[in-house]
């Protein structure tokens, strides 16, 4: 439960006022938590230390980063996240596959193609405006997770 809780937050975004009320360093620390409840010392758990560390150090970047498209650190951030939620996700599969689970096991794949295969991408595409237009001042975009027209 730790770790789809802490997956919800590190990758939704409920924005308030520009402000995203879903913590992410909160987020990456449940999944390092409940990575320690099933493997201890795993790979998965140190990337998501470093995730939830990265993820203190985006807050402040974030200020520094707007007007920008994207920036390395940006992908950088994606990428390490999207290879973090795979080891994270792996490691759930791999404790509940052995209880015959295999409904719980396909779902959490699935889950975890979708997310990879979109590239962790915000919802900007649900953002008024046409590709190539500005957003609106609504826009869930943000230099943190740019859109892709």
């Amino acid at each position: 439960m730790k770790i789809a809780i802490g997956l919800l937050v590190a990758f939704a975004a409920l924005r308030v006022g520009g402000l995203d009320l879903l913590f992410d360093p909160i987020g990456w620390w449940l999944c390092l938590l409940g990575v320690g409840d099933l493997k201890p010392g795993s790979k998965a758990g140190w990337l998501a230390l470093g995730m939830a560390v990265l993820s203190v150090v985006a807050l402040f970047e974030g200020d520094a980063a707007q007007g920008t498209s994207y920036s390395a650190f940006w992908l950088g951030y994606a990428a390490g996240a999207l290879v973090t939620l795979w080891a994270v996700v792996d490691v759930a599969i791999r404790y509940i596959r052995p209880s015959g689970d295999h409904y719980d096991v396909t779902l959490l794949d699935a889950l975890r193609w979708a997310v990879v295969g979109g590239g962790g991408r915000s919802p900007c595409w649900l953002s008024p405006g046409t590709p190539g237009s500005a957003r609106s001042p609504s826009s869930p975009c943000t230099a943190r997770w740019p859109c892709w027209s």
